[in-house]
């Protein structure tokens, strides 16, 4: 920019940079921001699955235990899956199918018709005076060895159901460390044929950890097919566009290519028809005319019980199987405040070079 004299002329001139500077500064944030290195990468998909499934002896948690083991767990010999029952010694006035001595019986049959010792435990935890929610969270945390939180789903029960995820459910996807996989009853899984998955994908790192968990989840052959839902009917715009780059990048490099040998792996755009549409209603729409076996999603900030996320929503009202990755301990204001400081620090090296050399040219 040529060089202006005068007050006003001064301040416009100031007034530019800044915004070119904000400009810049969004742009790589908006860059950088689903960057995962690959050695973060690479621990999630170099050792075989390890699941926990929550069992309280109703039907929901048992649909959610067979679900794992049926499927999830059936194709890779090396699994492994941990039963987990929070008990209430004080309510010993509970049916007897409720109580955590059947539950141990029920499981210890059910687990040893399947499989060897080595690749399930059963755990029989006392709740020491706290909420259920708080003492599996408590729990989930201590067990950092472990994958995936599996659990049956009903809802929430009450007037506000259908508003509400459960509140055990709802605070485990929000708080334990593990990404959560809710089953609903309606849910089933491939059997004889290879399974279908969707990666719902936006650009940050908890939808990069989607991506690590469908592929930790799936089998050779199955069919992974990863998703960007857009607003424009005719192009998607340039961030979606640089999106499928990322992805299409990701997934042929060096940390993926043993996971993606025998799947088959694409990237598709979504189409969101108007407003009034949720994406979440795009997501299950397309998830339940494909008949999809599971629908994988980042959530970078979810929430117990509260539809204040997309993940969320999908949870509530998806034809199948949800599992809802995250990373935990991610805090993007950190990294943007980095980021910005970065810019700052090449701006005024960059005017430093201006002042010693003369040349205002861009």
């Amino acid at each position: 920019h040529a060089h202006h004299h005068g007050s006003d002329d001064e301040h416009l001139g100031d007034s530019d940079e800044e915004i070119r500077f904000e400009t810049a500064t969004q742009t790589y944030w908006w860059l950088d921001r689903g960057w995962v290195e690959n050695t973060t990468m690479s621990k999630f998909v170099d050792h075989p699955a390890r699941f926990i499934c929550s069992v309280d002896g109703s039907e929901a948690s048992m649909l959610g235990l067979n679900f794992c083991c049926e499927w999830l767990m059936k194709a890779k010999p090396q699994t492994h899956v941990t039963c987990l029952h929070v008990f209430d010694i004080s309510k010993e006035y509970l049916p007897p199918k409720l109580r955590r001595e059947y539950i141990g019986q029920t499981l210890d049959s059910y687990l040893v018709s399947s499989y060897v010792p080595s690749r399930y435990a059963i755990h029989m935890r006392d709740k020491k005076g706290a909420s259920t929610k708080l003492r599996l969270e408590q729990l989930c945390a201590s067990m950092t060895d472990t994958d995936f939180f599996v659990m049956g789903f009903y809802g929430a029960k009450g007037k506000k159901k259908a508003l509400m995820i459960g509140s055990t459910a709802g605070h485990i996807i929000g708080h334990a460390p593990q990404s959560a996989i809710v089953v609903h009853p309606k849910c089933t899984f491939p059997k004889g044929r290879p399974g279908r998955f969707l990666v719902a994908v936006d650009n940050n790192q908890a939808s990069v950890k989607a991506l690590l968990d469908a592929l930790a989840l799936s089998a050779d052959y199955d069919e992974i097919t990863i998703s960007h839902v857009v607003t424009d009917p005719i192009y998607p715009p340039n961030k979606a566009k640089m999106l499928r780059s990322k992805y299409e990048y990701l997934i042929k490099g060096s940390v993926f290519r043993e996971r993606i040998a025998n799947r088959r792996i694409h990237f598709s755009f979504l189409q969101r028809p108007d407003y009034d549409t949720s994406v979440a209603e795009v997501v299950t729409s397309y998830a339940e005319r494909q008949r999809l076996d599971m629908i994988c999603i980042g959530s970078v900030n979810a929430r117990s019980g509260q539809l204040n996320s997309v993940a969320s929503e999908v949870v509530l009202i998806s034809p199948c199987a949800v599992c809802v990755s995250h990373f935990k301990n991610v805090r993007h204001a950190d990294y943007i405040e980095k980021r910005r400081m970065e810019m700052r620090t090449n701006d005024e090296q960059m005017k430093q070079v201006v002042s010693a050399t003369g040349d205002a040219s861009p």
